[in-house]
């Protein structure tokens, strides 16, 4: 028999279409699951992700499952043998939900049943602190074999990609034209010589890391959310990369969806998290703990550069390959407007004032 539980190797024999998924979800469940007799099945859709289709499984006494199929296209952005090999080794270690089995298209997870919280929750003190040491607990993680930190490389090759997207329609291929992916190229070749030199060592670690941990994923108790179990879930992005980066990325997220900067953390609340990161012996004995915050601090509003390069481009494929009910080619805008402001704001000032409206100005089409 075969074992599909925490085996990303065991690949089940099924694929399920993008057009019966709620039909046929609990096929998937009964193909990876030893003895689930499948009694008055229910499945309905989970809503909240932008990449993959995602269903809650339940049946007459049983525990329920959540079936992820793997959005359309998606292999464009996410090496799915990776995100299974580490799914599977964090489930094993009782980090991630139980890895349930995989399928052609998808994979069978446990259900957890929790709450994701709201953008505006990441910086409430109730939450904040146990996001940094869940954070932690996830960097201290070692799971051989370690490989390069996968940061430049991703922009690189997602650049790459985005070289060769074209719309048909004229809305959209003049604000892909507004974009201006030769020049976000040429921004990332900028950004790459100064990256090293501008982040302190201790963020330059290279350590397991999630990659996105926007409030989707992060999970709360319902019932008792401020004191119950924390989960990180969604690991497809994660795998090695230098420590800062997701402490760069986390703070962009506090901004939503809906990218309002307004509520990107300041410097002491940035200090706050990653104190609350921090464990003893990380800081060396000549830097103190003010300069020690500070120049982490810092480091984090270099990534968060990073963070606007690669979700930006990484929306201008999805606005090509993905069939979902989202409008990636404006998040593009946002997060590459973005960019430009953080830039502004973190790397680079200049002589005027210069708002997220003024950047975004330099990626939307003049007509607009």
């Amino acid at each position: 028999m075969v074992v599909y539980r925490n085996n990303d190797d065991a690949v089940c024999d099924i694929e399920i279409p993008e057009s019966e998924a709620a039909e046929h979800a609990g096929k998937a469940v009964a193909a990876v699951v030893p003895g689930w007799k499948g009694e008055d099945v229910s499945v309905s859709p989970v809503g909240g992700g932008i990449t993959n289709l995602l269903f809650k499984v339940t049946s007459k006494g049983e525990p329920s499952y959540l079936v992820r199929l793997y959005g359309t296209n998606t292999e464009v952005v996410i090496d799915r043998e990776e995100d299974n090999r580490l799914f599977a080794k964090l489930s094993e270690l009782g980090f991630a939900p139980t890895f349930h089995g995989r399928f052609k298209n998808g994979r069978v997870e446990a259900f957890l049943s929790c709450r994701a919280l709201e953008p505006a929750e990441m910086c409430s003190a109730d939450f904040f602190p146990r996001i940094a040491r869940k954070l932690r607990q996830m960097h201290d993680t070692q799971l051989p074999p370690a490989k390069p930190p996968l940061l430049l490389s991703r922009i690189e090759n997602f650049l790459a990609m985005a070289g060769n997207v074209q719309f048909p329609e004229k809305p959209r291929a003049a604000l892909l034209d507004a974009l201006d992916i030769p020049k976000i190229a040429s921004e990332f070749a900028w950004f790459r010589r100064e990256m090293e030199g501008r982040v302190h060592p201790f963020f330059l670690d290279n350590v397991l890391s999630h990659q996105d941990l926007l409030s989707g994923n992060v999970l709360v108790d319902p019932v008792d959310p401020k004191s119950g179990e924390l989960h990180f879930i969604d690991f497809e992005y994660g795998g090695y990369n230098y420590r800062g980066y997701d402490f760069g990325n986390h703070f962009c997220e506090y901004a939503g969806f809906e990218c309002d900067y307004s509520r990107y953390p300041g410097k002491e609340q940035k200090k706050a998290f990653i104190k609350a990161y921090l464990r003893d012996g990380d800081r060396k004995a000549d830097e103190t703990e003010d300069s020690f915050l500070n120049r982490l601090a810092d480091s984090a509003d270099v990534f968060a550069c990073a963070s606007d390069l690669l979700w930006g481009v990484w929306s201008v494929l999805q606005a090509k390959h993905s069939p979902i009910d989202f409008d990636f080619l404006d998040y593009a805008r946002l997060r590459l407007g973005a960019y430009y402001y953080h830039k502004a704001l973190f790397l680079e000032p200049r002589s005027g004032p210069f708002s997220y409206e003024d950047a975004l100005r330099l990626v939307t089409p003049a007509s607009s």
